[in-house]
């Protein structure tokens, strides 16, 4: 493995300790060339031939996550059994940010903390839906953004236990 210093970044929201990441890609021990099928060599090659057209594009995502009253795992309920924190649709309810203020800030905080840029969280058409929008960015960070957010998410389900 060799380090993408160009994904080095510094993130503190695991457990509220200062730490470092970066990714690595994958090279053969003896040629000392990259593993062709290693999955950010090919988007990283991929890229470079867009960009060799003069195209650079960028890639955008939205997450979407319901929070519920119960937790799922503790009381080992199915998912239909258990109710939304909201009973009505979030999408234009302009009151619903002020109940769980204190909720959405601990998720800006963690996506501010692991480097990944958002547009904002809003509700969403289903009951206790809402939505978080990534911005744009080149498509490694990306795929970079992606798996710090999975990150994110394991933090997240450990604070709506608090």
């Amino acid at each position: 493995m060799k380090a993408d210093l160009d994904s080095f970044r510094e993130i503190n929201y695991i457990n509220n300790n200062r730490q470092l990441l970066f990714f690595s890609d994958l090279y053969e021990n003896e040629k000392d060339a990259p593993i062709l099928h290693n999955p950010r060599f090919l988007l990283r090659n991929s890229v470079g031939e867009i960009n060799g057209l003069g195209i650079f594009p960028k890639f955008q995502c939205e997450m979407n996550f319901t929070m519920f009253y119960e937790n799922y795992k503790k009381n080992e309920k199915k998912i239909e059994n258990l109710k939304p924190i909201t009973e009505h649709s979030n999408l234009h309810n302009c009151l619903y940010k002020n109940n769980f203020e204190s909720f959405f800030k601990k998720i800006k905080n963690s996506l501010k903390a692991s480097n990944i840029e958002y547009e904002g969280i809003k509700g969403d058409e289903s009951k206790g839906q809402y939505r978080i929008m990534i911005s744009a960015s080149d498509p490694i960070e990306f795929c970079d953004n992606i798996v710090l957010l999975k990150l994110v998410r394991i933090n997240l389900m450990s604070l709506t236990n608090n």
